[in-house]
Order: structure tokens, then C-alpha cells, then sequence
């Protein structure tokens, strides 16, 4: 793996801490999107996770993210990302069939949902 410099520095002393950085969570979604000539389409959902819970299902198209058409999953993530801190809200517009619809949907902190060992 390789890492530039100028962003390994400043969080250098958190990785060696902590393992990781030390600054709020990115808001997480639970669902797993494929990008295609026909846009961006769910192929998997978490169990249990933001996605599911929000009615989201394999198959359905992400059309717009708070009103404004996804254009690729770079931008997806850009603008998730953007929104703020894991539990924030996300407004899509979804296809599912010849349906469209409006689904909000609660982030989480992916790490919350992780396996810790116990500490003796």
C-alpha cells in the first residue's frame, strides 16, 4: 500500500496511538453500489444495516442524493461524505422498476457495527 507523505504527517501520532484517525466518522450507508453505463445500482445490502432498515432493496437505481442526480460512485461517496458526520440524514430519489421514490436514510458509524475482543 502506498500512502503520500503530505496525508500520512499530520495523522502519523493517531496512527500510532489510536490505529487510526482520531476525528468524527464517516457516515456509512450499509449498502453496496455498482456503477454501469445505466448509472448506480444497488447489488448488495448490510443485514441490519442504514440501507435496509430505510426499505432501499438489490436492484434499485440511486438517482439523486439530496435532490442533485448521482453521477458515478466517486461522486456519491464525494457528496455522502460532504454531508457530515455518521448519523446524518440522506435524502435519495431511487428507480425501483418503473417506480420512482424518495427514501431517507440514517447513517451509522461503521465501526459501532464491528466485532471488538474482550480486554482482560
Amino acid at each position: 500500500m502506498i500512502v503520500p507523505i503530505d496525508i500520512l504527517k499530520p495523522n502519523l501520532d493517531d496512527l500510532k496511538t489510536y490505529g487510526m484517525q482520531r476525528q468524527p466518522p464517516r457516515p456509512w450507508m450499509g449498502m453496496l453500489v455498482q456503477e454501469s453505463s445505466e448509472g448506480l445500482t444497488v447489488v448488495g445490502l448490510h443485514d441490519q444495516g442504514p440501507a435496509q432498515e430505510a426499505g432501499i432493496q438489490v436492484e434499485d437505481r440511486l438517482i439523486a442524493l439530496e435532490g442533485l442526480p448521482v453521477e458515478g460512485l466517486a461522486n456519491l461517496f464525494r457528496r455522502v461524505w460532504a454531508t457530515g458526520p455518521a448519523g446524518c440524514t440522506l435524502k435519495f430519489a431511487i428507480q425501483r422498476n418503473d417506480r420512482l421514490l424518495d427514501i431517507e436514510l440514517k447513517t451509522i458509524d461503521r465501526n459501532a457495527r464491528q466485532k471488538t475482543g474482550t480486554v482482560h
